[in-house]
Order: C-alpha cells, then structure tokens, then sequence
C-alpha cells in the first residue's frame, strides 16, 4: 500500500512497521527524507497512522514544502548564557560599585581617624 504526499510515495507498510516497533522517529525522519515536510508535519503524519493504521486510506497527503532559506526582518538580541545583555544593567551596576567604594573609603578614612 502506498501513500502520496506531494506527489511522492511511500511506502505504507514500511511506516507501519517502523511505528509498530517503537521506532516513530525512524519513520518521522523517512517522510521528512523523501518529502521535505517541516518536522511536525511528519510527526503529525506519523501520530495519525499510529492512533488509526487506515487513517491515509485511498487518500493523498497535500502539505506545504519548507523554504531552505527563510529570511526574518527582526532584530535579534545578542544572548550570552541563558540572559540577554543589555546597556542598562551595567550602569546600575556600575552605580552600586561606587557607591560600595565610596562607602568602603569613608569607613577607612573614619578607622584612620582614631
């Protein structure tokens, strides 16, 4: 038995089996090899035949391709470890250095006094 998805086919059984055991990811990754369908679209597929094995019966699958190239017009924060970098942290914290430095040389000063 075969599946058409974007006019290719695949072959039923194949996927069935692989679902069959334990190996859904194996069968993610065929339809994804042979038909360039984002991920969930092939997850989606894959989950569909698992819960009903006639789910595809006599019916061709029709999803859209993924572009190899996608092109975003938004600007992107430079990240380093899980926070984001940003001017206005430094100032507070360069505010909170001198004011301890500050109050760090007065304590001397006041000690020296003695």
């Amino acid at each position: 038995m075969i599946i058409t998805i974007n006019n290719i086919e695949i072959n039923k059984y194949e996927l069935l089996h692989l679902i069959n055991n334990g190996k859904k990811l194996s069968a993610i990754k065929l339809i994804k090899d042979k038909t360039k369908l984002s991920l969930k679209d092939c997850k989606d597929i894959v989950d569909n035949l698992e819960v009903n094995s006639n789910y595809y019966e006599g019916d061709t699958v029709l999803k859209t391709e993924v572009s190899s190239l996608k092109v975003h017009n938004r600007t992107v924060q430079r990240k380093k470890g899980n926070h984001i970098i940003s001017s206005n942290s430094s100032n507070t914290k360069n505010y909170i250095i001198v004011f301890l430095l500050i109050g760090i040389a007065i304590l001397l000063y006041m000690y020296n006094m003695k």
